[in-house]
């Protein structure tokens, strides 16, 4: 499920799994020779409320 942070500094796809809330960051793997991808964790989504969790903040505080 895709979800939709109105937040600026969100620049890779988020997504929704299971309540938990996730950034899709890709990236070139130069030592496979193929696109890759990492996620990183930013909150939990009860179906009504987005509730972030300090890797959120950390990231809106380095933007």
């Amino acid at each position: 499920m895709s979800l939709h942070i109105d937040e600026p500094w969100i620049t890779g796809k988020v997504h929704c799994q299971n309540g938990y809330v996730y950034i899709d960051k890709g990236f070139w793997n130069t030592e496979k020779q193929q696109s890759d991808y990492k996620r990183e964790y930013i909150g939990k989504y009860d179906g009504q409320t987005f509730t972030p969790n300090k890797t959120f903040h950390r990231l809106k505080a380095e933007y």
